[in-house]
């Protein structure tokens, strides 16, 4: 009964926000707005060339743009700070999600999903690494955010599974 046991802690994968994860999400929109300001500031010898209305122009594509994700980002933060995701088990068959979300536990067996809806954009844009999930099993929905596990590590648990909607602003 002890060796199931350590075997099944043995393929326990833990997924919550961290440092790590928020860093992976800013390193686009950072590396994108560096990007910007390069290809501004490029264009220039001297400073006093640059006009009033390239600094506006410039500024709100800067704004429009990077704005969206951090928009992204602060609406998933809530619901990402009290998200844990625990995924115990080898192979499909056996596995567990145990997701605990401000204090309530969920428990479902793989083979109880229903459905797993993916909402997301559909191109490569500074705020596509923020993805909404909604996990549906036979007695539970419980919305997880791309803030708690990135779309590979989601992806590898729930392959099979995911079903996909373009949605270009993945609010929660």
């Amino acid at each position: 009964m002890s060796t199931n046991i350590q075997k099944l802690r043995a393929t326990e994968m833990r997924y919550e926000l961290d440092k790590a994860r928020i860093f992976n999400l800013w390193l686009m929109p950072a590396t994108f707005s560096t990007d910007i300001l390069v290809a501004f500031f490029s264009r220039y010898k001297s400073v006093p060339q640059i006009t009033v209305v390239e600094v506006v122009v410039w500024t709100g594509l800067m704004i429009c743009v990077l704005g969206v994700f951090v928009f992204l980002f602060f609406n998933h933060l809530p619901i990402a700070k009290q998200t844990k995701l625990l995924v115990i088990g080898v192979g499909i068959v056996d596995k567990e999600i145990q997701i605990t979300q401000g204090g309530t536990l969920f428990k479902m067996r793989f083979s109880e999903i229903k459905d797993v809806i993916e909402y997301s954009t559909s191109t490569r844009l500074p705020w596509s690494p923020i993805i909404k999930w909604e996990i549906i099993s036979t007695s539970h929905q419980v919305t997880l955010s791309s803030l708690t596990i990135s779309s590979g590590n989601f992806e590898r648990h729930f392959w099979n599974k995911i079903r996909w909607e373009k949605d270009s602003l993945p609010t929660m």
